[in-house]
């Protein structure tokens, strides 16, 4: 600055560096007094002590003189190292010591600065980590503002990709969409393993060509893997479904009926309105047909389990199918056909009778038997002898009926259908049973030889026999157990009859016997030897002969 050169005037100026060589330049002095040079090329100049030399003219004319000292550094320091940390949240390395080093993104955008210390050593924190390969560019710049070329420093890579699109072509055998572009995109199945892979291009457009094609709905999961290994989250596709379900299967009814249970193809039911159960695609709706008409839908669920309640059905033998349409429209063949005979008619009451009735009145018997009739084919039944408190499973056509006194409506049966109809009760009506014999009766003949009398059983008829088993007479005991039989013919030499008494339900005792009298002998007398004529009486031995003796 010179306040004693006019305005306008001239300053000329000389650097010369310490090799003497030198360029020059003029300047015009300002209002003010003051100059400046701004254009000055010093790059032939040595870098070092400069020495700048500045003359002028005053007003009086006389010549000014003014120098001084810098130093000249034209040249930018070598470029830095650069490396980020694990957490991509610092950059470090080494620079000219002094300079100042300078992190920018790939905008040039400055993201951190800081001076590398004597050592050359320097750590620049950024405000915001860079965890995703992101590269940057890091400079040193020295005091006299040269910058050294930059050095590219890369950021970890810890970031997964974006989840891809994806989606099947509708042949099923090929997934495309857009991923990280050079990612590499890989398609697994439900279980994991892989299907295909291929690398995202420039624009992150893939597709990835299946072996097998997909066509049942199956659900496949797609993921974009970068250079670094992460792994984005899957995205899931789903291939085009223009498989059919398979068949559903019925697998049963269940009848709610008494007696409730479990039905099996053919069996027969009281129940009107079953409910059919099966197993179909998980999810898929099922159709339900009755000889060849539809009477309903329903739907599986996730498990493939499904039931469905006929609609009341009339007495006859029905034969139920059903298909599986899954969420696709794809409809399954016919199912097997599944065969139920709806019976709700009861059968006839069954008939009672005594297999024997073995005594002289009805219904008293020593033979408990009592045969069951009107059974139906296939029909269960069973008997009560208490009418009706407690019942007891019956087998073949007959029961028997312990010793005892029955009341009418006491013993009866009933029978069930094979499809679980209940007859009403078969009554047998009042019996006794009777399987205990009288004691054996007394027994003797009177002196004539022509009637035997005793005690028996009150009531029970007693019979006679000869040792032939002929019978000789019979008759009934009195109250009191008295009786006589009287014989058409007499014995009275000494036989043996039996004699037994029946009660009226024909227990017959054990027999007594009994031994007819002995009639007094007849003698005769002869001679032993008539030696005269014969005849004439006259003999010469008068040995007798005694005949008809008893031994």
């Amino acid at each position: 600055t010179s306040v004693d050169v006019a305005e306008g005037g001239e300053v000329a100026i000389t650097i010369t560096d310490q090799n003497g060589d030198s360029v020059t330049a003029t300047a015009s002095v300002d209002a003010d007094g003051s100059y400046s040079v701004t254009d000055i090329d010093v790059s032939t100049l040595t870098d070092g002590p400069l020495t700048i030399e500045a003359v002028a003219t005053d007003n009086n004319g006389n010549e000014l003189t003014a120098s001084t000292s810098v130093e000249l550094d034209l040249t930018a320091p070598d470029a830095p190292t650069a490396a980020f940390n694990d957490a991509g949240d610092a950059v470090s390395g080494e620079a000219e010591p002094g300079s100042t080093v300078i992190v920018r993104d790939d905008e040039g955008n400055e993201l951190g600065r800081t001076t590398a210390d004597e050592d050359g050593s320097y750590t620049v924190t950024l405000d915001e980590p860079l965890t995703n390969g992101e590269e940057v560019e890091v400079t040193a710049t020295d005091a006299a503002g040269n910058e050294s070329d930059p050095t590219t420093a890369t950021a970890p890579d810890t970031t997964a990709p974006d989840a891809p699109t994806a989606a099947f072509n509708d042949a099923g055998d090929a997934v495309s969409g857009e991923a990280e572009p050079g990612s590499t995109v890989i398609v697994r199945d439900d279980e994991g393993n892989e299907l295909g892979r291929t690398t995202a291009d420039e624009d992150g457009s893939y597709t990835v060509t299946l072996d097998e094609p997909l066509t049942n709905g199956e659900e496949v999961e797609v993921t974009a893997t970068d250079a670094a290994g992460n792994e984005s989250d899957p995205t899931t596709a789903t291939a085009p479904d223009t498989t059919a379900p398979d068949a559903p299967i019925i697998t049963g009814a269940v009848d709610d009926v008494e007696p409730a249970g479990d039905l099996a193809d053919g069996d027969v039911t009281n129940d009107s309105t079953p409910t059919l159960e099966g197993t179909a695609e998980a999810d898929s709706t099922v159709t339900v047909f009755q000889d060849g008409t539809q009477i309903g839908t329903t739907t599986a669920d996730a498990d493939g389990h499904w039931s469905f309640e006929v609609p009341a059905l009339a007495d006859d033998t029905v034969t139920f199918t059903a298909t599986a349409t899954d969420a696709a429209g794809n409809v399954s063949a016919d199912s097997t056909g599944f065969t139920l005979t709806i019976d709700t008619v009861a059968p006839d009451a069954p008939t009672l009778a005594l297999a024997n009735d073995t005594g002289d009145v009805d219904g008293v018997t020593s033979d408990g038997t009592v045969n069951v009739g009107g059974l139906e084919e296939n029909a269960t039944w069973e008997y009560s002898t208490d009418g009706g408190a407690s019942w007891t499973e019956g087998t073949g056509d007959s029961f028997e009926l312990p010793e005892g006194d029955y009341a009418d409506g006491e013993v009866l049966a009933r029978q069930t259908d094979e499809a679980g109809n209940t007859s009403d009760n078969g009554e047998l009506g009042a019996v006794s049973v009777d399987t205990t014999a009288p004691d054996a009766p007394t027994a003797a003949f009177n002196d004539a030889g022509d009637a035997v009398s005793g005690e028996a059983e009150p009531g029970s008829t007693v019979i006679v026999r000869d040792d032939d088993g002929n019978e000789l007479g019979r008759t009934t005991a009195d109250e009191d157990g008295s009786y006589t039989i009287e014989l058409d013919e007499p014995l009275t030499d000494g036989e043996e009859v039996t004699v037994t008494a029946t009660d009226e339900a024909g227990n017959e005792s054990a027999p007594t016997e009994a031994t007819a009298p002995q009639a007094p002998p007849v003698l005769s007398l002869a001679l032993a030897n008539d030696t005269g004529i014969d005849g004439d009486g006259i003999t010469s031995d008068g040995t007798v002969e005694v005949g008809g003796l008893i031994a």
